[in-house]
């Protein structure tokens, strides 16, 4: 999203009266900041601390005239700098285009907006180069460049809302404005643009288009494997305005010179119609860049591509839907992965060993016997033999002394017991390259090391950096080892996620054999 530093004045929709001064400022990385000479509504001091005040809305103008709406807004303290009172108010949402006076009026039927990297993601150019060369030395004479844009492609549907992914044309103003001012013939960057545009079949809350946008900008992070954010939200309303015309015998006089002397100025009644007209919003919100967001697209960190999944998009769009839901701790342990890259490979490994354990136990019951069944017979009957071990038993070699076992009964029987019907991380493992091992590589196991040993390596590995173990086992990976055992790993957890995604295992075991 681009930086905005603007002046305006600055007043609460119920108080129009009380104009301020200050600054606007905004840049993806913070939310948007409201720099003012005085304060909206004056901070009572309670027990010599100051309490910020937080209102639902904020209207501006900027020096432009354009309308403004800080929306979820907080203003701070008030401070004195060079004898001026001054106070900032922090904003969650800023709309440029027009007043709302509520958080309840904010309701749009939907937004357009692009994400960095969509175009090389989707990779479906729009753009055909042909050239033409002299006969006499092979040069290239003329070049042609032509713009077809696509049709928009149906995406499906995202939490009510519905997906459309369409191509942008080259701004003709832009080449219009080149050509004027002479810098056609030194230089013009052409680019493939595409945009999401998301539309509900009834207005709906800017926070649930935000959480559509979220949703979406998540799928584009575990597809491409880089990090990606939206810029150039843009969106509509309608408004009624009254538009004041003459009646159109006066206007006629007034167009052909005639002047009735007799005619007095409280004779003419303007006419007053109210049309429609639309609004167009521009939409920032705090984003969180990552800190190399200039980094360029890299084809080769790609998961999956659009191409590879577009015959199925509207399923997989339903799936993400519902996994995001039921599976979203395991996805947000997988991308941070890319939205932390720079990790110890300790921690990577942890952090993909945690996740496969956890998708187990949420896709599958991970459990030996049923847990009623386990609750009323199993472990009651383990209770009771707990119950049976003494509270104390005397030591050897001590007359005296006894030791005390009532903590020891008391954690056997409220975490020890708890845990005994769940499968080990060694059990789910095997379970899962049971269940998605057609979707592997080929290669997955090699003849140096089977199936066995890549879970005991593993297993032990794991419990080694969880518990920091000194103990020295052949199991246990590390450096270039606990690479690859990682990578693997990466792999394994992003077959259990295809999978989920609706993906047949053919197309599973097609993208993840790639060389990534």
């Amino acid at each position: 999203m681009k930086s905005i530093e603007e002046n305006g004045v600055w007043f609460l929709p119920n108080n129009p009266d009380k104009k301020i001064y200050g600054q606007l400022k905004f840049s993806a990385e913070e939310h948007p900041k409201l720099n003012l000479l005085d304060q909206l509504q004056e901070i009572k001091l309670d027990n010599n601390i100051f309490k910020g005040l937080k209102f639902d809305i904020v209207n501006g103008y900027l020096v432009n005239d354009k309308k403004v709406t800080l929306c979820n807004c907080v203003q701070s303290g008030r401070f004195t700098t060079n004898s001026i009172q001054t106070s900032t108010v922090y904003a969650k949402y800023l709309i440029i285009g027009h007043h709302f006076k509520t958080l309840e009026e904010i309701c749009l039927n939907g937004v357009s907006l692009r994400y960095k990297n969509l175009e090389d993601w989707v990779d479906l150019p729009n753009f055909e180069i042909n050239s033409s060369a002299s006969d006499e030395h092979n040069q290239i004479k003329e070049i042609n460049i032509k713009q077809v844009t696509q049709e928009p492609i149906e995406l499906g549907k995202l939490l009510d809302f519905s997906l459309t992914l369409c191509d942008e044309p080259i701004g003709l103003e832009r080449l219009h404005m080149a050509g004027c001012f002479r810098t056609v013939d030194n230089k013009i960057t052409l680019e493939v643009r595409k945009s999401i545009i998301v539309r509900a079949d009834s207005e709906k809350r800017l926070e649930d288009i935000i959480d559509v946008i979220y949703l979406s900008q998540k799928l584009l992070i575990f597809a491409s494997g880089q990090m990606t954010y939206p810029f150039d939200i843009k969106s509509d309303i309608v408004v009624i305005e009254e538009k004041i015309s003459l009646p159109p015998d006066v206007r006629c006089d007034l167009i052909s010179g005639f002047n009735n002397p007799n005619q007095t100025t409280k004779e003419v009644v303007p006419i007053v119609e109210e049309k429609e007209k639309s609004v167009p919003l521009k939409i920032y919100f705090q984003v969180r860049e990552s800190e190399n967001s200039e980094a360029k697209f890299n084809s080769r960190r790609v998961l999956f591509s659009f191409k590879d999944v577009k015959e199925q998009f509207t399923e997989l769009l339903s799936h993400w839907e519902e996994n995001s839901k039921k599976l979203e701790s395991v996805i947000d342990l997988y991308l941070r992965l890319t939205y932390i890259p720079k990790r110890h490979i300790n921690d990577i490994f942890l952090s993909l060993a945690q996740a496969i354990e956890a998708f187990h136990g949420l896709a599958h019951s991970g459990r030996h016997i049923d847990k009623k069944i386990y609750r009323k017979v199993v472990r009651k009957a383990l209770e009771e033999a707990v119950n049976s071990i003494p509270d104390s038993i005397p030591l050897e070699n001590e007359a005296e002394e006894s030791l005390d076992l009532r903590e020891y009964k008391r954690i056997l029987k409220e975490e020890k017991l708890s845990h005994l019907n769940s499968f080990s991380l060694r059990e789910r493992l095997e379970e899962i390259v049971s269940e998605y091992r057609s979707c592997l590589p080929d290669n997955f196991f090699t003849p140096q090391e089977d199936q066995s040993r890549f879970l005991e390596k593993i297993r032990k590995t794991r419990n080694h950096l969880t518990h920091l173990s000194s103990d020295q086992d052949e199991y246990v990976a590390s450096g270039q080892d606990l690479e690859i055992l990682s990578r693997r790993l990466m792999v394994l957890l992003e077959a259990c996620l295809l999978k989920q995604l609706g993906l047949e295992d053919v197309d599973v075991k097609t993208i993840t054999s790639r060389n990534r």
